[in-house]
Protein backbone atom coordinates (compact mmCIF):
# COMPACT_ATOMS: atom_id res chain seq x y z
CA UNK A 1 0.00 0.00 0.00
CA UNK A 2 1.28 3.46 -0.87
CA UNK A 3 0.78 6.30 1.56
CA UNK A 4 -0.03 9.92 0.80
CA UNK A 5 3.65 10.87 0.60
CA UNK A 6 4.65 7.99 -1.65
CA UNK A 7 5.88 5.76 1.18
CA UNK A 8 5.24 2.05 1.56
CA UNK A 9 5.49 0.23 4.90
CA UNK A 10 8.92 -0.99 3.71
CA UNK A 11 10.33 2.36 2.50
CA UNK A 12 10.01 4.61 -0.54
CA UNK A 13 7.50 3.64 -3.21
CA UNK A 14 8.96 2.33 -6.43
CA UNK A 15 9.51 4.89 -9.20
CA UNK A 16 6.28 5.27 -11.12
CA UNK A 17 4.00 4.55 -8.17
CA UNK A 18 1.94 6.96 -6.14
CA UNK A 19 -0.03 10.07 -7.01
CA UNK A 20 3.05 12.21 -7.64
CA UNK A 21 5.10 9.78 -9.67
CA UNK A 22 7.47 11.21 -12.24
CA UNK A 23 5.72 9.42 -15.07
CA UNK A 24 2.31 10.85 -14.12
CA UNK A 25 3.60 14.35 -13.44
CA UNK A 26 5.49 14.55 -16.76
CA UNK A 27 3.04 12.65 -18.94
CA UNK A 28 0.07 14.97 -18.51
CA UNK A 29 1.81 18.20 -19.59
CA UNK A 30 3.57 16.30 -22.38
CA UNK A 31 0.29 14.95 -23.72
CA UNK A 32 -1.30 18.37 -23.46
CA UNK A 33 1.61 19.88 -25.40
CA UNK A 34 1.32 17.22 -28.10
CA UNK A 35 -2.39 17.94 -28.41
CA UNK A 36 -1.73 21.65 -28.81
CA UNK A 37 1.03 21.12 -31.34
CA UNK A 38 -1.14 18.78 -33.38
CA UNK A 39 -3.88 21.40 -33.50
CA UNK A 40 -1.63 24.33 -34.43
CA UNK A 41 -1.37 23.92 -38.22
CA UNK A 42 -5.13 23.91 -38.72
CA UNK A 43 -5.55 26.81 -36.31
CA UNK A 44 -2.73 28.80 -37.86
CA UNK A 45 -4.01 28.16 -41.37
CA UNK A 46 -7.52 29.18 -40.35
CA UNK A 47 -6.22 32.37 -38.74
CA UNK A 48 -4.20 33.27 -41.84
CA UNK A 49 -7.32 32.89 -43.98
CA UNK A 50 -9.35 34.90 -41.49
CA UNK A 51 -6.76 37.70 -41.47
CA UNK A 52 -6.78 37.81 -45.26
CA UNK A 53 -10.58 37.92 -45.35
CA UNK A 54 -10.62 40.77 -42.82
CA UNK A 55 -8.02 42.67 -44.78
CA UNK A 56 -9.86 42.14 -48.09
CA UNK A 57 -13.07 43.50 -46.51
CA UNK A 58 -11.20 46.53 -45.22
CA UNK A 59 -9.73 47.18 -48.70
CA UNK A 60 -13.18 46.89 -50.29
CA UNK A 61 -14.61 49.31 -47.71
CA UNK A 62 -11.77 51.79 -48.20
CA UNK A 63 -12.10 51.75 -52.00
CA UNK A 64 -15.88 52.18 -51.71
CA UNK A 65 -15.45 55.18 -49.42
CA UNK A 66 -12.53 57.05 -50.97
CA UNK A 67 -12.04 55.44 -54.38
CA UNK A 68 -8.82 54.70 -56.20
CA UNK A 69 -8.16 58.21 -57.56
CA UNK A 70 -4.43 58.93 -57.43
CA UNK A 71 -3.49 55.28 -57.02
CA UNK A 72 -1.30 53.95 -59.83
CA UNK A 73 -2.42 50.85 -61.74
CA UNK A 74 0.77 49.13 -60.47
CA UNK A 75 -0.09 49.84 -56.84
CA UNK A 76 -3.66 48.56 -57.24
CA UNK A 77 -2.44 45.48 -59.18
CA UNK A 78 0.18 44.68 -56.51
CA UNK A 79 -2.46 45.06 -53.83
CA UNK A 80 -4.92 42.86 -55.72
CA UNK A 81 -2.16 40.24 -56.15
CA UNK A 82 -1.60 40.32 -52.38
CA UNK A 83 -5.24 39.51 -51.67
CA UNK A 84 -5.48 36.96 -54.52
CA UNK A 85 -2.40 35.14 -53.15
CA UNK A 86 -4.10 34.58 -49.82
CA UNK A 87 -2.24 37.63 -48.48
CA UNK A 88 1.20 36.10 -49.05
CA UNK A 89 2.77 38.18 -51.84
CA UNK A 90 3.85 41.54 -50.48
CA UNK A 91 4.89 43.97 -53.18
CA UNK A 92 2.66 47.05 -53.01
CA UNK A 93 4.96 50.08 -52.76
CA UNK A 94 3.12 53.32 -51.98
CA UNK A 95 4.98 56.03 -53.95
CA UNK A 96 2.52 58.90 -54.45
CA UNK A 97 0.84 60.89 -51.71
CA UNK A 98 -2.50 59.21 -52.52
CA UNK A 99 -0.86 55.77 -52.23
CA UNK A 100 0.77 56.68 -48.93
CA UNK A 101 -2.59 57.93 -47.65
CA UNK A 102 -4.26 54.65 -48.70
CA UNK A 103 -1.45 52.68 -47.05
CA UNK A 104 -2.01 54.67 -43.84
CA UNK A 105 -5.76 54.05 -44.00
CA UNK A 106 -5.21 50.34 -44.60
CA UNK A 107 -2.70 50.14 -41.76
CA UNK A 108 -5.22 51.62 -39.32
CA UNK A 109 -8.02 49.44 -40.70
CA UNK A 110 -5.85 46.33 -40.37
CA UNK A 111 -4.91 47.13 -36.78
CA UNK A 112 -8.57 47.83 -35.97
CA UNK A 113 -9.42 44.41 -37.44
CA UNK A 114 -6.97 42.72 -35.07
CA UNK A 115 -4.12 42.27 -37.55
CA UNK A 116 -0.48 43.17 -36.97
CA UNK A 117 1.51 45.71 -38.93
CA UNK A 118 3.76 42.94 -40.26
CA UNK A 119 0.77 41.45 -42.10
CA UNK A 120 0.42 44.40 -44.48
CA UNK A 121 1.41 44.18 -48.18
CA UNK A 122 3.33 47.44 -48.26
CA UNK A 123 7.01 47.15 -49.00
CA UNK A 124 9.35 49.23 -51.12
CA UNK A 125 12.50 47.54 -52.41
CA UNK A 126 15.36 49.36 -54.09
Amino acid sequence: MIGALGQTPRGPAPLGAGPFSLSKVCARPFLALLTLLAAQPATAQGWTEEKCARYARAWTDAVARIGTGGLSPGFVAAHDAFVASGCCIRSACPRSQAERNMADIMTIAALNAGLSGTFLPFVCRP
